[in-house]
């Protein structure tokens, strides 16, 4: 399954700036999660998703990451702060109309 990865043209500095295409939205192939944003109650397959995203560019607790998300992208920003290992190499969330439950 492929997933569209796009640095995105932000202001340069000592950052890098990606625009995620989840699988199965947009212009990625693969299965789109089970999961809604209007009925966000399994959240396993989009942390899955992130555990793997977070492997491929190195993010961790010392190269600390800050996200930004809309819709279901806002939930799973702040499902992944949650997460017993992700949370610990996320710095900051800006959850835009985010749709979330608390329940996993």
């Amino acid at each position: 399954e492929e997933t569209l990865f796009v640095p995105v043209d932000l202001p340069k500095g000592d950052y890098s700036y990606y625009s995620v295409d989840l699988p199965g939205f947009g212009g990625s192939e693969g299965k789109k999660f089970n999961s809604r944003a209007e009925n966000f109650a399994d959240k396993r397959e989009s942390l899955e998703f992130m555990v793997e995203l977070f492997k491929v560019f190195g993010f961790n607790p010392g190269n600390k990451v800050s996200l930004f998300g809309y819709d279901l992208g806002g939930a799973i920003a702040l499902s992944s702060c949650m997460h017993r290992t992700l949370g610990k190499c996320i710095s900051s969330v800006v959850a835009f109309h985010p749709t979330w439950t608390d329940s996993v």
